[in-house]
């Protein structure tokens, strides 16, 4: 078995990091713009919509 050099191995994980960011950012995009349409559904951020409609404004 082969024996990883501490900075080769760092070096592939933030490859493999880089690449999954890469995949996850480009299914977000799918979905924002091809699957709804650029219409602001389900992407939002908002922590707090839930205390507002519960109480009120």
């Amino acid at each position: 078995m082969r024996r990883w050099a501490p900075a080769a191995f760092a070096a592939a994980v933030v490859v493999a990091a880089l690449i999954a960011l890469g995949i996850a950012t480009a299914c977000l995009f799918f979905a924002q713009f091809v699957l709804f349409g650029g219409a602001r559904q389900a992407t939002t951020v908002d922590p707090l919509s839930l205390m507002r409609r519960t109480w009120g404004s």
